[in-house]
């Protein structure tokens, strides 16, 4: 990890990774999340991503997941310039010979796309569960925290940070 000269992590170093939804106004958007079993030659990604841009679909996020002999690919598309529907790319992933299911889902309402295929949010192969708090939310749950037990929170929050940020 990358420090700054004063000593803080230097974001300039880490790619951006969009979790769980996006929000370009004014656009088609949908989420399709294949589940796969492994083929004996690599190529699953390569493949259902080159079957969605064949239809000029835009990607906008994408998860790979290995987990033993199954490969869960989850993509956030942009159908607004493509001649096709959803339901369009749905059938021709479902007619590949290593697709088990597809789901997909349309932004409701439009204009925003959530993730509503993949729960809980995990990492380490499953092994540990995820919770993504908005700043705002932990910041107010914070400022509630302090308000109601005085100053002295700030202790435990300042504790609880170097813990869990591993310093």
């Amino acid at each position: 990890m990358s420090k700054n000269k004063k000593g803080a992590v230097d974001r300039e170093t880490f790619f951006p990774k969009e979790v769980t939804g996006v929000l370009p106004p004014g656009r088609i958007l949908a989420q399709v999340s294949v589940e796969a079993q492994i083929m004996p030659e690599p190529g699953v990604l390569a493949r259902t991503a080159s079957i969605i841009a064949d239809m000029n679909i835009r990607i906008l996020s994408l998860s790979f997941t290995s987990r033993g002999d199954k490969r869960y690919i989850t993509a956030l598309i942009d159908l607004t310039e493509s001649n096709v529907t959803v339901k369009d790319l749905v059938e021709k992933l479902k007619q590949q010979e290593y697709a088990i299911q597809v789901k997909y889902s349309v932004a409701e309402p439009p204009g925003l796309l959530v993730d509503k295929h993949c729960f809980p949010l995990e990492t380490v192969g499953g092994e540990i569960r995820a919770l993504l708090i908005p700043v705002k939310t932990l910041s107010g749950i914070f400022a509630n925290l302090r308000e109601k037990h005085g100053t002295g929170i700030w202790a435990l929050a300042y504790h609880q940070g170097r813990i869990l940020g591993g310093g």
